[in-house]
């Protein structure tokens, strides 16, 4: 894979607001058509010694239409980890479990029983619950920057 798709994932972890993104979801915003395949575009960056895996989930291949990318998670080396990078993304896991309970609930319409609706509305409200939670701690900034 050229140095130019390698520059180009570079880029976009300097400048993405997250520290830690989504392998797949960098490959999707390449846009070529599938290609690289995701396998090769996987392995050449995770070889690349400028970047790092961090961990990696499965997801049913479904929920990449609500912005759940299974697979390997990346950041830059450089790029530090802070507290505040770690409860931006708690805060938006949760905001993406909420829509994706959400369309659950729509798609099932007349299919779901009462007790699965009931479960799916306890679910998501139990997880707007939790936005309020997060608001104190997304705006903090690390140590050294504090005025």
């Amino acid at each position: 894979m050229s140095n130019e798709i390698l520059d180009w994932v570079h880029k976009c972890l300097i400048e993405d607001e997250d520290v830690i993104v989504p392998l797949k979801k960098l490959w999707s915003r390449y846009g070529q058509a599938g290609k690289p395949p995701f396998e090769q575009f996987a392995f050449t960056v995770l070889n690349d010694d400028r970047f790092e895996q961090m961990y990696s989930l499965d997801h049913d291949l479904s929920l990449e239409a609500f912005g759940y990318y299974g697979g390997p998670r990346v950041k830059l080396r450089s790029r530090e980890l802070t507290a505040q990078c770690i409860f931006r993304i708690v805060r938006n896991h949760n905001e993406r479990a909420v829509q994706v309970l959400m369309r659950a609930l729509e798609i099932l319409g007349d299919e779901s029983t009462q007790s699965s609706e009931e479960s799916l509305s306890e679910a998501i409200l139990m997880l707007e619950g939790l936005r309020p939670l997060f608001k104190p701690w997304v705006h903090l900034r690390p140590k050294d920057q504090e005025t």
